[in-house]
C-alpha cells in the first residue's frame, strides 16, 4: 500500500466575523538557538507548542524593535517527493551601535527560532483560546540563518539602520506552517516564554 502522509480531514471558516483579523506584527521578537530546545520537554500538540524549554544553561533573547519595523512572509516550497514552507523575518533595526552590530555578527552564524508576536489576539474568543493567534514560532523545526543583512545609510525609512533578514536556508525548509505557541491561556503563554529569557534566569518552565 502506498503511504500517505497526509489527507484533508477538516473545513474551516475563513473568517472569524466576532474577530476580525488584523495585520502585522509588534516589534518584539525572542530568539533562541534551535539547538538549545530540549525536545524531552518540549510538547507540541496538534500543530500548537503547548510546553517550551531549553536544555540547562541555555536562554532565549529579546530584540525589541518599534512596532511595523517586524514582518513575515510563508510561501510553500513544492518539493519532488515532500512540500515545505519558506519562512523568512525581518527585522529592521534603527541603530547602529557596537552592540546591534555584535547582535547581527552572532545571528550570522546561528540557527534561530523566533517566536513573533501578531497584531492578531482573538480578542473576543472564549476564554480558553483567547490569545491563540498571539505567539507563533518561526524556524522551529529546522532554524532560521541570517540570509541577507544591508544598511544604506541615506535610507529614509530605517535612519540609516540595518535592514536583518531570517530564513530558510536555501535547501532546507520548515516542514510545517510557523507554529503556534499557546499554553493554557494567554497569561500562561507569556509566562512560558518570560521564563526562557536570559533575565529570568532561563530554561525549565
Amino acid at each position: 500500500m502506498a503511504i500517505e502522509c497526509g489527507k484533508l480531514a477538516m473545513g474551516i471558516i475563513g473568517k472569524d466575523c466576532d474577530n476580525p483579523l488584523v495585520m502585522g506584527l509588534k516589534g518584539e521578537v525572542i530568539l533562541f538557538n534551535q539547538s538549545d530546545i530540549d525536545w524531552t520537554e518540549t510538547t507540541v500538540i496538534d500543530g500548537i507548542i503547548t510546553n517550551l524549554v531549553l536544555v540547562e544553561n541555555a536562554y532565549a533573547y529579546k530584540a525589541e524593535m518599534l512596532d511595523k519595523t517586524t514582518t513575515a512572509n510563508i510561501a510553500l516550497v513544492k518539493g519532488a517527493y515532500a512540500n515545505g514552507w519558506d519562512q523568512n523575518l525581518t527585522l529592521r533595526i534603527l541603530d547602529i551601535s557596537p552592540t546591534v552590530k555584535k547582535f547581527i555578527q552572532q545571528l550570522s552564524d546561528s540557527k534561530v527560532v523566533a517566536i513573533v508576536k501578531n497584531n492578531y489576539t482573538k480578542a473576543n474568543a472564549a476564554a480558553t483560546t483567547k490569545g491563540i493567534t498571539t505567539y507563533e514560532a518561526y524556524g522551529f523545526y529546522t532554524g532560521l540563518e541570517l540570509n541577507e543583512n544591508t544598511r544604506d545609510s541615506e535610507d529614509a525609512d530605517t535612519k540609516g539602520g540595518y535592514v536583518v533578514t531570517l530564513g530558510c536556508n536555501e535547501n532546507v525548509k520548515e516542514p510545517t506552517l510557523p507554529i503556534t505557541v499557546f499554553k493554557t491561556n494567554l497569561a500562561t503563554t507569556e509566562t512560558m516564554i518570560n521564563g526562557l529569557l536570559e533575565s529570568a534566569g532561563g530554561g525549565d518552565i
